[in-house]
């Protein structure tokens, strides 16, 4: 009878990539969809963008989440519309906020 436990769960395992696909699917539920920024929100960013002197906190989305970085942008592409900061590439449509860091 001990062994009925294990051996009731085995034609789900013996499928190919069962696991894998039930990951993949938790996941994908737990994605979010990117927010529309108002007009103000839009100006608080480009005002922080042409201070590139300032310790900023960015967060944006990638890849159905949101992400937060902290630090000095190094470069602004204006023509692709992407910013450099940390070694990251971050495309201005994705940025959902940006904060002024204090540096204590």
């Amino acid at each position: 009878m001990r062994d009925r436990k294990m051996k009731k769960w085995q034609p789900f395992c013996s499928l190919g990539d069962f696991k894998k696909i039930t990951e993949e699917i938790s996941l994908n539920k737990q994605k979010e969809k990117i927010k529309k920024l108002s007009e103000d929100q839009e100006k608080v960013i480009n005002y922080f963008l042409m201070h590139e002197e300032y310790k900023l906190k960015i967060t944006y989305y990638k890849q159905g989440f949101y992400t937060t970085t902290v630090g000095y942008i190094k470069n602004i592409d204006k023509i692709n519309r992407i910013i450099y900061i940390n070694n990251l590439k971050i495309y201005l449509k994705n940025i959902v906020k940006i904060e002024k860091v204090s540096s204590s």
